[in-house]
């Protein structure tokens, strides 16, 4: 039998599809760090930003080649993510200064940049307004958490997702990937009650999702995968443990293998698609029968390349070929029409 699918411009994304694994607690949001950054900073280059500030030499300005070039400066790792997460601080900050009308004192900021060391960028981001999600029903995170997801994996530092969670009255677990020997990760779990229905437990699990961070938290900087170097050993460990069903929790390895993929707010340029797809979404793609999988992509002209139309058959072709389905568009466009066939 064909499956159904529903075409927008360019997309092919069987709807039915996903949403009946999503009907079933068999659906997987699969979110980059790309969805937070935009959310915090706009259409701001942080990679040209960052290497201005720490008058980065090279052309490539990936905000990796610069953590792994600081690191190796200072000989320690985690002072360069350090100074990453309070960069990020600083313009979140800067931000909130800019709204303010010229030559208006304002005491809150006043008081709030003394705390600012003290506290994480989602933190700050809270603090400062930019991660306030109750008036903002059309917001990606806002959309993804009032959908029935009994687990989210992210390859977002912060906790944003978390908040937009607890906006819309569910308790988020968190879990934290071990991709590193001097790392100790965890999951936070439910209690069990071997009492409990099949339907009762997805409920429950429902409104107490996990929210998984694969490469760290920046309540922990140390647990960053963020220079290059990072994601080889990200790359190694998870490949290691994928193949020998170990150093996941059981809860995440059973759901990526009966699972629906969906992956939202990814660069296929970026070291963070690069190690995802090449460890975690190809174990899924290995699996004998593997469940639908969808990606978001932005269409958009990048430097050097002539014929966008051109790039996008080719993606078109690459992402069929390893079964993937494509939304070609925004992380908003793509969450937007994702609520309206769920409210259908």
């Amino acid at each position: 039998m064909a499956i159904e699918t529903a075409t927008n411009g360019n997309n092919s994304i069987s709807w039915p599809l996903l949403l009946r694994a999503l009907r079933g607690g068999k659906a997987i949001p699969l979110i980059g760090n790309m969805v937070s950054m935009e959310h915090m900073f706009g259409q701001l280059d942080i990679g040209e930003a960052w290497a201005a500030a720490v008058k980065f030499p090279f052309r490539d300005r990936e905000p990796e080649r610069i953590a792994q070039y600081l690191s190796v400066l200072s000989g320690y790792e985690v002072e360069a993510k350090d100074q990453y997460l309070d960069f990020l601080k600083t313009l979140l900050f800067r931000q909130a200064q800019a709204e303010q009308p010229n030559g208006t004192p304002n005491p809150f900021l006043d008081t709030l940049k003394d705390e600012l060391p003290r506290l994480t960028v989602s933190k700050s981001a809270e603090r400062l307004g930019f991660a306030v999600f109750k008036n903002e029903p059309d917001n990606p995170f806002s959309i993804l958490a009032k959908l029935p997801f009994p687990i989210y994996l992210t390859t977002s530092y912060h906790t944003l997702l978390e908040d937009a969670l607890r906006a819309v009255g569910k308790t988020p677990r968190q879990g934290i990937y071990s991709w590193s020997d001097d790392l100790e990760g965890y999951a936070q779990q439910l209690p069990f009650d071997p009492m409990q229905s099949r339907e009762e437990l997805l409920e429950q699990r429902i409104q107490n999702p996990l929210v998984f961070h694969l490469h760290g938290i920046d309540s922990d900087s140390a647990s960053l995968v963020l220079a290059e170097d990072n994601f080889f050993e990200f790359f190694e460990h998870i490949s290691h443990d994928l193949e020998r069903a170990q150093g996941l929790p059981p809860e995440v390895q059973q759901a990526m293998a009966l699972s629906s993929l969906i992956m939202i707010g990814y660069d296929v340029h970026s070291w963070p698609f690069r190690v995802v797809f090449r460890g975690p979404v190809r174990a899924i793609l290995n699996q004998k029968q593997p469940p639908g999988l969808s990606i978001q992509m932005k269409p958009q002209p990048e430097a050097g390349i002539e014929d966008v139309e051109a790039v996008k058959r080719y993606f078109d072709v690459y992402f069929s070929n390893n079964r993937f389905n494509i939304y070609w568009g925004d992380v908003q466009s793509f969450t937007r029409e994702l609520w309206t066939q769920w409210e259908q």
